[in-house]
């Protein structure tokens, strides 16, 4: 159940009493965009007029109202709190002409710093002159709260925005809460969030949906995944980076079948030129249209990542692993094999395909199942998708036992002809196997590159051989070893 939504007025960081009283406004204007983002320019004056002194007039006051912003920025930056203040007022003093245009670069930059004392100040000059907000402005406020660690003042500001007829729903700002709740690991903000989503009709896109995974595998909710899964695939067909979100959850969570099931329709997508993606200032981007899912107006129809459902009904390709031998996998693997297109090969794309093998073979070596990783190495390797250091980190966890400790050293010097450096965690995993197999020699050894190392396990593994095998000054080393990596002997 949610808790109650809070229904007392506002009351914000800055201490003025009447801010208390204030509500929100919201210009209803639209850019090319279609979302509404101020004005800007001379071009886009309220008012419209022929007379050129007056536009000169108006143009002149822009460019002060520009400038007073830089200075309200510069003087927060070198922490002349009241100089900003001050300039905060000679901005607003005797102008009837304001827009919140006029506040982006001081509500941006108190969203950047952040600064949530400062953005509630503006905010209030900006009620009190009753300057009507627009999506940058409320945008920014909230980013700034949110990032200030208010998310307590940001979730009153999100649910005062509804207690005005004037203002509607913006899916970017409740989009952004949502990303600073699963920041904070803060369940109950993002169920009260969601809750006012599903009563202002807001819908959802596929940021939405990115959060509330996040959200459902800090929580470890299994059943949240599956409930969002289904219902993403009810309003949009499944694209490789949104298969690349869901592989990583049902792998964080520990379903492999899920997670296997939906990379080989990642692969299948792949072969058919079905990518949609692009790299953007540095990051991967979704070259589709995300156009938002309406909400069904259903009370709690919407709140997958906060309670379970029934079991997973999306049924992608057929799990043929799971009740066949070892021979029936290889031949299963080997029918099903596809290749990418030509000159797909280093297309963001791939890298996409990459991350989501490792992130399946690594469960793999959560789960032991080395067979399944094995076959998995072998479609890598028949995609011509070349492993990374991260990859046989995984897969030596899956495939070198205690017993076959060789196969791991094996891995290793592989990984040397490839050129690829190990992890200290692959060196620390194949170590642990040669101390339970007592080649202390090749255990040692393997310790001795280790640079860094946060977990004692494979140090206590060498320290019980040397126990057993009678070598007390091996184990002196070792303990040496331990202490210069900072580590307790548990």
């Amino acid at each position: 159940m949610y808790r109650a939504l809070w229904r007392s007025p506002l009351r914000f960081i800055v201490g003025s009493s009447s801010l208390s009283k204030l509500k929100p406004t919201l210009s209803r204007g639209r850019g090319r965009s279609g979302i509404d983002d101020g004005d800007g320019g001379c071009s886009c004056s309220r008012s419209v007029t022929t007379l050129i002194g007056s536009e000169f007039i108006r143009c002149q006051d822009e460019s002060t109202r520009k400038i007073l912003q830089e200075q309200i920025v510069d003087a927060l930056r070198s922490g002349e709190r009241p100089g900003a203040s001050a300039l905060l007022s000679k901005l607003t003093h005797g102008n009837n002409s304001l827009t919140a245009d006029d506040f982006h670069g001081v509500l941006k930059y108190c969203a950047r710093s952040p600064d949530p004392v400062f953005v509630m100040e503006t905010y209030s000059v900006m009620c009190k002159r009753e300057i009507n907000l627009d999506s940058r402005s409320l945008l920014f406020i909230v980013q700034a709260l949110c990032n200030g660690g208010h998310l307590d003042k940001a979730s009153e500001f999100i649910q005062a925005l509804g207690e005005n007829n004037s203002i509607s729903p913006l899916l970017p700002v409740y989009n952004y809460f949502l990303g600073a709740c699963v920041k904070t690991r803060n369940g109950n903000y993002a169920s009260r969030c969601l809750e006012l989503m599903d009563q202002r009709r807001v819908g959802k896109n596929e940021i939405t949906y990115a959060a509330l995974l996040k959200l459902a595998v800090l929580q470890r909710n299994l059943p949240s995944v599956n409930e969002i899964l289904k219902h993403y695939v009810d309003h949009y067909s499944l694209s490789i980076l949104s298969l690349r979100k869901f592989i990583w959850s049902f792998t964080r969570l520990g379903d492999l079948k899920s997670a296997y099931e939906l990379l080989q329709h990642m692969v299948a997508l792949a072969s058919r030129g079905e990518l949609f993606v692009k790299f953007k200032s540095g990051k991967l981007h979704s070259t589709r249209l995300d156009i938002p899912i309406p909400s069904s107006g259903q009370t709690g129809s919407e709140k997958v990542a906060l309670r379970g459902v029934n079991d997973h009904t999306v049924s992608l390709m057929v799990d043929a692993l799971e009740c066949k031998s070892s021979d029936q996998q290889s031949t299963v693997i080997e029918s099903s094999k596809v290749a990418l297109p030509k000159g797909q090969s280093n297309i963001p794309a791939t890298r996409i395909l990459r991350w989501s093998f490792n992130d399946v073979i690594h469960a793999c070596g959560q789960s032991k199942n080395s067979e399944l990783a094995e076959q998995l190495m072998l479609q890598m390797q028949n995609l011509g998708l070349p492993p990374s250091s991260h990859t046989y980190d995984g897969f030596i966890r899956a495939v070198a036992f205690p017993g076959a400790y060789e196969y791991g050293m094996t891995l290793l010097k592989v990984m040397q002809e490839q050129n690829l450096k190990p992890y200290n965690s692959t060196l620390a995993a194949v170590s642990a196997y040669c101390s339970k197999a007592f080649q202390v020699d090749l255990a040692e050894h393997l310790l001795d590159q280790v640079s860094e190392c946060s977990y004692a396990y494979p140090f206590n593994n060498l320290l019980a051989a040397c126990d057993s095998l009678d070598q007390p000054e091996r184990a002196v080393r070792v303990l040496a070893r331990m202490k210069q990596l900072n580590l307790r002997r548990i």
